[in-house]
């Protein structure tokens, strides 16, 4: 199953690129999911009710929330917007 979005900066609404976006407990690295020039991520995950993500660049805090998949293979995030 796939989840995906956009990540922006909460201030200037600019989208950020480079955002590592975490799945569970897991760490960022260089060969984790991270979000495009645009700000566009995405993560494919094994299908289970829900997944824990967080979004994470240097500069910015955490955002971290519990994303339900509702049974479906294709969610949409609602805008993600860190702050400073």
């Amino acid at each position: 199953m796939r989840f995906h979005g956009r990540v922006f900066d909460a201030v200037t609404g600019t989208p950020l690129p480079g955002v590592c976006i975490i799945i569970g407990s897991l760490d960022c690295a260089a060969d984790k999911p991270h979000s495009n020039p645009e700000g566009y991520w995405e993560a494919t995950v094994t299908l289970q009710p829900y997944w824990d993500f967080g979004w994470q660049k240097t500069g910015f805090r955490l955002y971290a929330t519990r994303l339900f998949s509702f049974g479906q293979n294709d969610v949409l995030v609602q805008d993600i917007r860190l702050n400073h």
